[in-house]
């Protein structure tokens, strides 16, 4: 379980914390995410991607484009490194918060009070849903057995190897 709070303990105002559920439900004393995640600032709305153990948040204190930014850092929850800037074009100048990925991994869905009206010099009162797509994982058309297999007949044909040297160079 993942969540933001001020409760004592942490870093600055509010903190990501995270507490393990065990199989009968019961949740452990909740744990600070740590000084590499936490600011003296806000970060808030956690999603931790389980398949590529990539947590998404939002801050206003790590180096952003203005406002709240969305960060990611990859690896295990207890284990955290520094965060990057996802960056321009999701990122805005606004509060940029709340990054999901869909199930099927087709799009991210992330919220933003930035305005469509690209005239208006503030942002919008409210925020909405913004919806963009992911790319697509590449799949190789080549089978590994089959790079395998490859390999092993160039490794033969190419040893053992015959070198000449000229013996004036």
């Amino acid at each position: 379980l993942l969540f933001a709070s001020d409760r004592g303990g942490g870093f600055g105002k509010l903190d990501l914390w995270y507490s393990k559920i065990d199989s009968i439900g019961n949740y452990t004393e909740p744990k600070n995410l740590g000084k590499n995640i936490n600011s003296i600032d806000d970060e808030c709305c956690p999603f931790y991607d389980s398949k590529t153990q990539t947590l998404f948040f939002s801050s206003e204190w790590f180096d952003n484009l203005g406002n709240t930014d969305i960060f990611s850092v990859q690896g295990n929850i207890e284990d955290l490194k520094y965060p990057q800037n996802i960056g321009f074009p999701l990122n805005s100048c606004n509060y940029d918060i709340y990054y999901n990925i869909s199930s099927n991994r087709d799009f991210a869905y992330f919220s933003s009070n930035r305005t469509l009206d690209k005239t208006a010099s503030t942002a919008g009162c409210c925020n909405d849903i913004f919806q963009i797509s992911l790319p697509k994982e590449k799949t190789d058309s080549v089978s590994e057995k089959k790079i395998e297999t490859k390999l092993k007949q160039k490794s033969v044909e190419l040893i053992p190897i015959s070198l000449y040297f000229h013996n004036d160079e």
